[in-house]
């Protein structure tokens, strides 16, 4: 949408103490049309044809024969929303302001008003009427006497220059619109999508919430079956499965707690988990201790999940294997940043009695090894056995959030 075009201002204020002055302004800025229509027609008889009219620009002229009253007809132009687009101004008005200060109290209440300053030799120089008024862009001096064409052509380009002004006033006011009215169907777009966002950040926690709830009740009933028969190969079976559904559930709970549901704090999430699967496994009159020294770090959940279940399963066979016959020792746990990159390396290691000479041939045949592959592949990770006296197991891989 184009701004509509400007009329052409032609009203210009006079504001001088000498009446004649404003008279000869008027004789040069407002021409009358008689002698022009005369002389045509008898050009017309003489010659048959007379040339065309040259039209002239006509000026709206007020006059104002003080600084003073020249200020109160700007302020009551602009009431009646009639703004002057140039003044010419005397310099030298007694008894009231000379015309530097009036300039500088008319651009006080309409800063955009042209003004032309009528001056003599023995007046002020450009330099100190920058000085006194300071915007001279809007300024122009008229020297005295001046002369009727200069004086035609300075009026018709100096309200030309109010005018130009004037649009680009008008079109900065209408891009300053559009652009609030832009950032105001943006901020209600925002405002919409964070009310969107919030609903569903509520509903994605009612979802972990309830998984967590669901979780905790399978576990109850492994728990239950396990308990009919403790000594039953299949009790070990449930057990184990208990032990996945634990940091499944417990993964879930860190989600719905926190303050973000797109990531996990790994760090906390393995800490937690290390502590709850030590104490559901090991009895009243264990001699291990439990030692977790562990980095934080943000994970999305397809990350922590894997990362939770390696850690279960680590766990779980230290605790069946590395101790038997009730011996004392010890089960670290760690998650740290690998020296040099952005990999982090989750570990399980033991002071156990250490792995068996033929693990390896052992390993392929045992689930929870297995399963601790797989989910190493699924963390697009490596996965570590480490040789000597006691056992140690650990996955190296990169954090991601979704």
């Amino acid at each position: 949408m184009k701004s509509p075009m400007q009329k052409p201002n032609q009203r210009l204020l006079i504001i001088d103490d000498n009446s004649a002055i404003h008279a000869d302004f008027r004789k040069i800025l407002c021409p009358k049309d008689e002698g022009n229509s005369e002389m045509l027609a008898i050009e017309s008889i003489l010659f048959g044809e007379a040339p065309p009219a040259v039209a002239r620009l006509k000026f709206e002229v007020d006059s104002a024969h003080q600084g003073q009253e020249g200020l109160e007809m700007v302020k009551r132009a602009l009431a009646e929303n009639r703004p002057y687009a140039l003044a010419f101004v005397d310099v030298r008005m007694p008894p009231g302001w000379d015309g530097v200060e009036t300039i500088a109290r008319i651009w006080e209440v309409y800063p955009k008003i042209q003004i032309i300053v009528c001056t003599a030799y023995a007046d002020y120089s450009w330099e100190e009427l920058r000085a006194r008024v300071g915007q001279p862009d809007n300024l122009v001096v008229l020297k005295k006497p001046f002369d009727n064409v200069e004086v035609q052509q300075l009026a018709h380009a100096m309200t030309q220059k109010w005018l130009l002004n004037r649009q680009v006033d008008l079109q900065m006011e209408e891009l300053e619109a559009r652009v609030q009215h832009r950032t105001a169907e943006l901020e209600k777009s925002q405002a919409v999508l964070q009310v969107s966002l919030r609903e569903k950040e509520s509903l994605l926690k009612e979802v972990h919430h309830r998984v967590k709830n669901n979780l905790q009740i399978i576990n109850s009933l492994l728990r239950m079956e396990t308990g009919r028969h403790p000594e039953d190969a299949a009790s070990h079976v449930l057990r184990d499965m208990q032990g996945r559904i634990r940091s499944m559930a417990l993964l879930h709970e860190s989600l719905y707690r926190s303050g973000s549901l797109a990531s996990v704090d790994l760090g906390d999430y393995v800490k937690n988990l290390a502590y709850q699967t030590f104490g559901s496994l090991i009895g009243q009159t264990h001699k291990i201790r439990l030692q977790v020294d562990v980095d934080s770090v943000q994970v999305a959940m397809d990350q922590a999940l894997p990362c939770g279940l390696i850690l279960n399963e680590l766990m779980a066979n230290a605790i069946k294997h590395a101790f038997p016959e009730n011996k004392s020792g010890e089960i670290r746990v760690q998650l740290k940043p690998v020296e040099g990159g952005p990999q982090f390396r989750l570990s399980v290691s033991d002071t156990g009695v250490g792995l068996p000479a033929n693990f390896k041939e052992r390993s392929d045949k045992s689930l929870g090894v297995n399963l601790f592959r797989d989910l190493a592949l699924q963390l697009e990770g490596e996965w570590e056995v480490g040789s000597g006296p006691n056992a140690h197991f650990a996955v190296v891989f990169k954090p991601e959030i979704s």
